[in-house]
């Protein structure tokens, strides 16, 4: 599958929570694409008072990289060498995997790095 792809996020941080009761992580790789959006849930038919949302154009959506979110899936995809190339359009697979959560979730299990050398 073909994606236009304009940012990577790698986390690994840990924080306090708020109430001090202890600690969470957020480890995770993202890739961050754009996808079209419309949505039109507003009464239209001129009378007043009426609410809804219209929305239209790009919206962000972002797919986990690898079967369990973890830091470590950048360096094991090789996503360090996309820093000089985004945004862009790259070929992905798709599979299954799960979010932190245990909660299923569509992921990315390979990408393939455009080449940027010249042909010779």
């Amino acid at each position: 599958m073909k994606l236009f792809v304009k940012r990577v996020e790698c986390k690994n941080q840990t924080f306090r929570k708020k109430d001090k009761s202890g600690d969470f992580t957020i480890d995770t790789t993202l890739l961050i694409t754009d996808v079209p959006k419309q949505s039109n849930k507003f009464n239209l038919n001129g009378e007043e008072g009426k609410r809804g949302t219209i929305s239209y154009g790009m919206d962000e959506m972002a797919y986990q990289v690898g079967l369990t979110p973890t830091y470590q899936n950048f360096f094991k995809l090789n996503l360090d060498k996309l820093q000089n190339l985004l945004p862009c359009e790259l070929e992905v697979e798709l599979g299954q995997g799960h979010d932190g959560f245990e909660r299923p979730c569509t992921v990315i299990t390979a990408v393939k790095i455009p080449q940027t050398g010249k042909p010779s």
